[in-house]
């Protein structure tokens, strides 16, 4: 009996606690990489503890293989192989460490913060985002892919994918009420890495502007929705 070829897609999911050790791992690798590329880049999910928290919340994403296979004769709809290969953390703006509430101080984020959910006032953002309100701002970090795919325009696939999913979850709301709402995703990198931009604003990140550091200066980006 002929066999027929294998069909390879990929799929973005919210990450579960089972995949706790292998993003750990991904994190090791892709660390190792930066170092032999000369990047002074550091990643740090923290413990185990903390990425579960994150996965709990919702917060963590991962990037799959998914080998479609027509498989044996009694197999109706084939069988499924799925292999992860990158992951990302998309986190409440404001929480420790994601994000700065500089970035919202001056003049350019007046007409988002008038179009996420009505805020005003950056009081009123720092209370609706970390209290029980609907949270339209966050932050996106700890993108990662397997070293040995780099390159091949996965990480853009993959990043397309998780927005256009919250896409849909920012209109439809928190609550499970369907309107049209705005939402807005910050991310940030050294404003010094021309490739790193480059990539962001492939994929639809418009530039947020410029902030200093210790002894450097951050690129800030943004994705709206809504």
């Amino acid at each position: 009996m002929a066999s027929h070829p294998s069909k390879q897609v990929y799929l973005a999911r919210r990450a579960i606690q089972a995949d706790t050790s292998w993003i750990l791992d991904l994190q090791n690798r892709v660390q190792e990489a930066l170092r032999q590329s000369g990047s002074l880049q550091e990643l740090s999910l923290g413990s185990a503890a903390i990425l579960e928290a994150r996965i709990e919340g919702g917060e963590v994403w991962v990037f799959e293989i998914e080998v479609l296979v027509d498989g044996v004769e009694t197999a109706q709809n084939g069988t499924e192989e799925r292999t992860p290969v990158g992951a990302v953390i998309i986190s409440r703006f404001g929480d420790e460490g994601c994000g700065d509430w500089r970035w919202l101080e001056g003049p350019e984020s007046s007409h988002v913060l008038g179009r996420v959910d009505g805020y005003l006032n950056q009081e009123k953002v720092k209370k609706d985002v970390n209290g029980s309100g609907e949270n339209r701002i966050w932050y996106l970090h700890s993108l990662m892919l397997a070293p040995e795919l780099q390159g091949q325009g996965l990480g853009r696939a993959f990043l397309r994918q998780v927005l256009n999913i919250l896409e849909v979850e920012m209109k439809i709301g928190d609550k499970g009420k369907e309107e049209v709402k705005g939402g807005i995703i910050f991310l940030d990198c050294w404003a010094g890495n021309d490739k790193l931009r480059g990539f962001y604003e492939a994929i639809g990140f418009k530039s947020w502007g410029s902030f200093p550091e210790k002894d450097y200066e951050i690129a800030v980006f943004a994705w709206e929705t809504g």
